[in-house]
């Protein structure tokens, strides 16, 4: 079956995500057709440390729908999915080594949290604790800050020296704007 795969990165580098992707959903017996990659705000993004704030944004929406009917004309022009090419896409396979900082997480202060719960559903690896949403377990959070960034009482912030560190050179460095890229 055709699929197409879209990776989103915060305006500083996507890496191998792409590539990553590929072979996941070609292991799932998949074909990806087509490969976008668009930028977000980044999950550092702070009034202080500004990371693509505003992306996407109204250029980024027509790159998409660009993309989307790229896409559905080559669907459209071939006659069988077997003629439908895969695209070249770029990355390291093995891929770049990563290396995470261990042991953070965001922090809740607790006077602040009104146990909405809204960031227990928006934690993509079950971080927060289900029954009490002040818990984050440090060894899941992979710090996409998605529960500081939903938290519309402050109560999620993300205080740690060396992520505010990362977060400024971030800022500094990765202020020009970085556009999608298309890949049929």
């Amino acid at each position: 079956m055709p699929a197409v795969i879209v990776v989103v990165y915060g305006n500083r580098a996507y890496d191998d995500a792409l590539i990553e992707l590929k072979e996941v959903v070609l292991g799932a017996e998949f074909k990806p057709i087509g490969a976008g990659v668009f930028i977000g705000e980044h999950s550092y993004s702070t009034n202080i440390t500004p990371i693509a704030v505003g992306r996407p944004d109204v250029n980024d929406i027509k790159s998409a729908n660009l993309f989307g009917g790229m896409v559905r004309e080559k669907i459209s022009n071939s006659k069988t999915y077997a003629e439908l090419v895969q695209p070249q896409i770029p990355g390291n396979s093995p891929y770049k080594e990563i290396k995470m900082l261990s042991g953070i997480s965001p922090n809740t202060i607790e006077s602040l949290c009104t146990r909405c719960n809204k960031c227990i559903s928006v934690c993509p690896v079950s971080a927060i604790n289900g029954k009490d949403p002040t818990i984050i377990d440090k060894s899941l959070c992979i710090r996409c800050c998605a529960c500081v960034k939903i938290c519309e009482f402050n109560a999620k912030i993300m205080d740690e020296p060396r992520i505010k560190q990362v977060a400024g050179q971030l800022s500094a460095s990765c202020s020009l704007r970085k556009e999608p890229e298309i890949y049929l």
